[in-house]
């Protein structure tokens, strides 16, 4: 039976059960609802949203104010184990975490980077979203990419990841709490923002901010600290650095945790801000003055407080000896070293994020010791050491580490643009479908009086997704199946126009 049969069904046996309880207000709200004939899940979420307003969610005891099952004035709304015990099951802890992300992915939630899907489930959704090509199922019609479309269905799971986050700890809590603050920001368009706009974000991450769970979270104070540069306030989110930096700073980060590994994140990103580095490679940054001297020597003493343990004294001098820059330096490069032996021998996400905040503080503290060549060569010997054992999702990171500093030297100084071109080349030979990479190079191509490299790679482009789609759907016959009954030949022409517009 489908999914969408059994959501008809689950209404209106909910609908049955619950007639007696219910006021002709909001009767009336909810055939205003059933009349509007909009997809069934859509129906039932707004219907469910209005069940929620007049308390018709199932009562529990509050304990926190000595509550008892016998304090319910309805006895109806007390759901007991043996009324549902039938339908639960038992699930192993390894799977909790990936089952979240399947059901909000399910749902409809897909972020521009992806939300990090790489369980076990993952196999299954992608195998269940590529079989709703037919009406018959619910998530076939109005499904949104990045729920920003669908106000409803977005507050649900944003309500969903509030519950379920209480059940997790340490990085998968991090986790689902930074994809519940993308989901509630999804709404805003991050290029065109209004002064109420800034401030609601700004409101958003503040309440996420506040939570007891998360106010000793250096992930989550980053991630407040990146939003305040994405809305344009650099100087807030400077400031909001260095008051973290003053309350967390100061510690090692030699041994191998989560603690260590966003402390390294911390200090990495107050450094890119002292530089101006966007974190973005999507398109070419605009011409900018290049920072001064002492703005470099200031990110060489930032990395030496973090590699040395030592709190960071916002005001004053922050030159370093040649002896204490090479002391640094050799600290870091053990720090990698261990770092890669850690990843050889199990590749965690926990060793992957360490690997990669210590290779973009490194590159940083190069860059401002030795300039952009030997910042791009540590990347890619990194790259190479790691090549065999790593991920394709550390490749990519270490690729995007290196068009993100050329990209930013470039708006910065009067330097070639066959660096780039050269890195972003290697860069989508190992990533081709990378939709940043592809971005970043069709702005760099626009914006050269030359269009050749740009046509080949159309053509290139436009010939490896024929063959991609003739394999998937077997479109090498589409000549003797009808046009009525195939969705092969639409979806090439809509390839080829949208390929087309944008070359335009």
């Amino acid at each position: 039976m489908s999914l969408k049969k059994n959501i008809i069904i689950f209404i209106i046996i909910v609908y049955i059960l619950c007639y007696d309880f219910i006021t002709e207000p909001l009767e009336e709200l909810e055939e205003a609802v059933i009349e509007k004939q909009e997809a069934h899940h859509t129906t039932w979420l707004q219907i469910e949203a209005l069940r929620d307003q007049r308390y018709w969610l199932p009562w529990k005891p509050d304990l926190e104010q000595g509550q008892t099952e016998e304090d319910c004035e309805d006895p109806e709304r007390i759901v007991v184990f043996d009324d549902v015990k039938g339908f639960v099951f038992t699930m192993s802890e390894v799977f909790h975490y990936d089952l979240v992300l399947a059901v909000v992915e399910l749902l409809g939630y897909r972020g521009k980077g992806g939300c990090g899907l790489g369980g076990v489930f993952a196999g299954v959704v992608e195998r269940y979203s590529d079989s709703c090509l037919h009406v018959d199922h619910v998530v076939a019609q109005d499904r949104v990419d990045d729920l920003s479309g669908n106000n409803v269905l977005r507050m649900f799971v944003v309500k969903l990841l509030s519950q379920v986050i209480l059940c997790f700890h340490g990085n998968e809590r991090t986790a689902l709490t930074t994809l519940m603050l993308e989901i509630e920001l999804v709404v805003f368009d991050m290029d065109n923002l209004s002064k109420s706009d800034k401030k609601h974000i700004r409101k958003i991450v503040k309440q996420v901010l506040k939570e007891e769970s998360n106010r000793n979270n250096l992930a989550i104070w980053c991630r407040y600290i990146e939003v305040e540069r994405v809305i344009g306030k650099s100087g807030e989110a400077k400031s909001i650095a260095e008051t973290a930096l003053t309350m967390y700073g100061g510690k090692g980060i030699d041994a191998e945790s989560m603690e260590s590994n966003n402390l390294i994140s911390l200090y990495t990103l107050y450094c890119s801000l002292l530089l101006g580095i966007e974190n973005m490679t999507a398109k070419l940054q605009p011409k900018t003055a290049p920072p001064d001297s002492g703005v470099k020597r200031q990110v060489l003493y930032v990395v030496a407080c973090l590699v040395e343990g030592n709190k960071m004294e916002l005001s004053g001098p922050h030159d370093l000896s040649s002896a204490s820059v090479l002391k640094v330096a050799s600290k870091l490069h053990k720090l990698l070293e261990a770092a890669q032996c850690s990843l050889e021998k199990s590749a965690t996400k926990l060793n992957i994020e360490r690997l990669e905040a210590l290779t973009w503080c490194y590159t940083l503290f190069i860059y401002c010791k030795s300039g952009l060549d030997a910042a791009l060569c540590l990347i890619t010997e990194i790259q190479h050491k790691c090549q065999q054992d790593s991920t394709k999702s550390l490749l990519r990171t270490m690729h995007r580490f290196k068009l993100q500093l050329i990209n930013q030297h470039m708006a910065m100084y009067a330097s070639p643009v066959s660096t780039l071109r050269d890195h972003l080349d290697q860069a989508l030979h190992e990533c081709p479908s990378d939709a940043e990479f592809l971005a970043l190079f069709l702005d760099v191509e626009r914006k050269s009086r030359i269009s050749g490299r740009l046509n080949r790679f159309a053509s290139s482009f436009t010939l490896t997704l024929f063959y991609c789609l003739a394999d998937k759907y077997l479109i090498i016959n589409f000549f003797t199946i009808p046009v009525c009954d195939s969705l092969q030949v639409p979806a090439i022409l809509i390839a080829m126009a949208y390929l087309w517009s944008a070359l335009e």
